[in-house]
């Protein structure tokens, strides 16, 4: 797995200590379309689940919800739904494959206008990861402004694009600066194998949403990119 940085990478100092434990509501955006085929998916579940396995879940620290797209767009379930990191990695586990087109308005709409009422907490950041694999087909000119209304609401999104040959949507559905909220892969073939999370960087004196740092999502991305190219 070649992971690119379009942007500069930013300096890590791998050193552990636990962001995981600071107080978040997120949910992933996840496509299924039919470009994804079903290796492709599942390897998709396997980075979630290894992308939370240091998220603070059991305290009620963080919350997990998760919206599946294609045609149409799906909630899987809920920030609310599950209070341990064992039920959201089994439920994860149990999402089923559904082909069909891209239609990312769909999910971003979903995102601000239900899922961040079911489970969303006033003292907690709202944050979406969004995984694709390619440009919306449904609904395309309503996608940026979807994504407008998200950001006005006070979400912050990162976007991860995988085989884009063109990444401006991913980069306009992001929060700014692109630099620090886009992540691009060039293939899916390794995104199966085993990731063991070692090192976790806290960036304490980083930017902030509502004063408390989300800096952690972005350092576990790297981590986890970074092996997947080793």
């Amino acid at each position: 797995m070649v992971f690119c940085y379009p942007y500069n990478k930013i300096d890590l100092d791998f050193s552990f200590t636990p962001c995981a434990l600071e107080k978040i509501d997120l949910v992933f955006l996840i496509d299924c379309s039919t470009s994804i085929t079903v290796l492709n998916f599942n390897m998709l579940l396997n980075f979630v689940s290894d992308l939370l396995k240091n998220a603070d879940i059991d305290s009620g620290t963080v919350r997990i919800g998760v919206v599946f797209y294609s045609t149409v767009a799906n909630v899987e379930f809920q920030l609310k739904d599950y209070t341990t990191l064992p039920e959201v990695l089994t439920a994860i586990n149990k999402i089923q494959y559904r082909y069909g087109n891209t239609n990312t308005a769909d999910a971003l709409r979903i995102l601000h206008e239900e899922t961040f009422k079911n489970g969303d907490r006033g003292d907690a950041p709202n944050i979406a990861i969004l995984i694709t694999d390619g440009v919306s087909n449904i609904d395309h000119q309503k996608t940026i402004p979807e994504a407008e209304l998200v950001k006005r609401k006070n979400i912050h999104i990162y976007t991860i694009g995988i085989g884009l040959s063109n990444t401006r949507e991913i980069e306009a559905i992001s929060s700014v600066p692109a630099s620090e909220n886009v992540f691009t892969f060039k293939v899916f073939n390794e995104l199966n194998q085993e990731l063991q999370l070692q090192k976790l960087k806290r960036i304490c004196s980083a930017k902030t949403i509502k004063g408390i740092t989300v800096d952690w999502i972005r350092s576990l991305m790297y981590v986890n990119l970074d092996l997947m190219r080793n």
